[in-house]
């Protein structure tokens, strides 16, 4: 009969699995030890198949109560549904931004309240709720009411620029900047002093989006010292599982 200890497997929840940080996620924990069971929330199946996925079909992001069920069993959530400022009306982008991570809180408060929520928000989230920034009023404000409802176990995630481990189309005039930048100092990165610059650059204003979602597993299954998780605090956490 055997000694040993019964090692069991972690069970998450995607919500934006489409996305790019969101896939990401996806795919990394297709790998992953620790985890066994992958669901991701979706409006219509996904074309990708796994051992561990379960796709489930859900259309309604501000009502969670028809799936209690699955809430009830999760070890972590990783929230990653999020809009662009200018692509959405002001009443659209607070609906996702804030309304739906909430009321997906609420539900699992009440089912599962150990579960880890992480939440991909954004650099200069302001939880003051002054700035006159929609996106990072509207961050802030899903952060406190988060913190509220899942004081313990409640973590937020706030990257600068992101930038997409797959190619994809730039969403817009800013984003195709930014990634054209960070792929010429990529190409400079030949040498050990354009090695430091590169390194010095990347960590303090962007980030992969792999990274990113390795950062976001990592804490989700784990948990973290601080719940507030800011840019640079990211790449200590994914240079500890690295």
């Amino acid at each position: 009969m055997s000694t040993g200890t019964l090692k069991i497997g972690k069970s998450i929840l995607i919500l934006g699995s489409s996305g790019m940080v969101g896939g990401d996620v996806l795919r990394l924990c297709f790998n992953h030890p620790e985890i066994d069971k992958i669901y991701c929330f979706v409006r219509s199946k996904q074309d990708i198949a796994h051992p561990k996925l379960y796709q489930i079909i859900h259309k309604d992001y501000t009502n969670y109560k028809t799936v209690g069920n699955i809430l009830n069993e999760i070890h972590c959530i990783i929230f990653c549904i999020g809009v662009y400022t200018g692509r959405v009306v002001k009443e659209e982008l607070y609906r996702v931004t804030v309304d739906m991570p909430i009321a997906l809180a609420e539900t699992v408060s009440e089912v599962n309240p150990k579960c880890n929520f992480c939440l991909l928000s954004g650099s200069g989230a302001d939880r003051s709720e002054k700035s006159r920034f929609l996106f990072a009023k509207s961050k802030g404000i899903a952060e406190n009411k988060l913190f509220k409802i899942l004081p313990n176990t409640f973590y937020t995630f706030r990257p600068a620029y992101i930038h997409p481990s797959r190619k994809r189309e730039a969403i817009n005039y800013v984003y195709g900047l930014s990634e054209k930048i960070y792929d010429t100092l990529n190409k400079l990165n030949g040498n050990l002093f354009r090695k430091k610059i590169f390194k010095s650059i990347a960590r303090n204003s962007s980030i992969t989006s792999q990274k990113l979602a390795s950062a976001m597993i990592e804490v989700g299954i784990n948990g973290y010292r601080t719940q507030v998780i800011e840019h640079k605090e990211i790449y200590t956490i994914t240079d500890s599982v690295a």
